[in-house]
């Protein structure tokens, strides 16, 4: 059988690009790895996704996995292991089966970069979180700590210095990686304490109470967020479709370099990470494959 359409990736970007082109007529499948729903599965609670006030990760994860299965989608779950395109058709090969399609999507998302410290994951929820701008509110009034090695924890560190009490930056380098204005902006905030050339070490407590860095300072904290950085799930990919941080470089059709293969949610380059964003990318992109599929 030579698919409409694959999507490799059930998580929200992926469920509900299936969804829209379900209902338009089109013969779709998910191909997914682990659980449906994706890193939904492991937040403590959303509260900024429309419809709920707040609910929790795996609830949520469900309720996308239901609608999944009151639309009838089919997923099969294997790893995808390559994609190669033969004349106008994509070829995937899986830890299972070899599947054929005639476009294909890739919601595939990304993995946080870490600190790889003992009880980091257990903090996941007590203290610790991998975005500002999703979790923040937590921590209002609070004291907050930000590492920041990657280029986007600026602005997500300028938004918890609006929220919470203090803000303390460390950073293993001597100079602050970002937007050069959003950097200066920060600098107007009274509340931001800078820690250069230092890295994190312990977590202490749980929930989080203090870190340690690495020349023995302990600074007692409320929350924690390793802005460190995403690493793009692509390794399956082998075209040249990727920017230099590797994520995939779309047009405003969200489709690649490559004709048919379109690319939604994390997975694309973009400063902000929200649910809601994937599945605006989605309802959008559906747009973008029906039209590729009827020319």
């Amino acid at each position: 059988m030579i698919y409409d359409t694959l999507i490799i990736g059930a998580g929200p970007a992926g469920i509900s690009i299936a969804i829209n082109l379900k209902n338009k007529g089109f013969n779709v499948a998910i191909l997914e790895g682990s659980m449906p729903g994706g890193k939904v599965n492991i937040a403590p609670r959303v509260d900024n996704f429309p419809g709920y006030t707040k609910i929790s990760g795996p609830d949520l994860a469900f309720a996308f996995f239901e609608k999944m299965n009151n639309a009838q989608i089919s997923m099969f779950s294997c790893k995808v292991l390559d994609v190669i395109k033969e004349d106008n058709t994509f070829i995937i090969k899986t830890t299972g089966e070899t599947y054929e399609s005639k476009t294909l999507v890739v919601a595939s998302g990304t993995d946080e970069k870490k600190l790889n410290l003992p009880g980091e994951n257990e903090l996941l929820g007590h203290g610790l979180s991998y975005c500002a701008i999703c979790d923040g509110h937590f921590f209002k009034d609070k004291v907050a700590t930000v590492v920041a090695e990657d280029k986007y924890a600026i602005s997500e560190a300028l938004y918890l210095s609006n929220l919470c009490s203090h803000v303390y930056i460390v950073t293993k380098k001597d100079i602050l990686k970002g937007d050069k204005r959003l950097i200066d902006e920060l600098h107007t905030h009274d509340n931001v304490s800078y820690i250069y050339n230092k890295e994190v070490v312990s977590l202490n407590g749980n929930p989080l109470e203090t870190i340690t860095l690495n020349d023995g300072l302990v600074l007692a904290t409320n929350g924690i967020f390793p802005l460190l950085g995403y690493i793009p799930n692509t390794e399956f990919i082998h075209f040249d479709i990727f920017d230099e941080d590797h994520f995939i470089k779309v047009n405003r059709e969200y489709e690649s370099d490559v004709k048919g293969l379109f690319a939604i949610g994390d997975v694309i380059s973009r400063e902000l990470k929200q649910i809601y964003l994937a599945v605006i990318d989605a309802e959008k992109a559906a747009n973008s494959v029906e039209k590729y599929l009827n020319s």
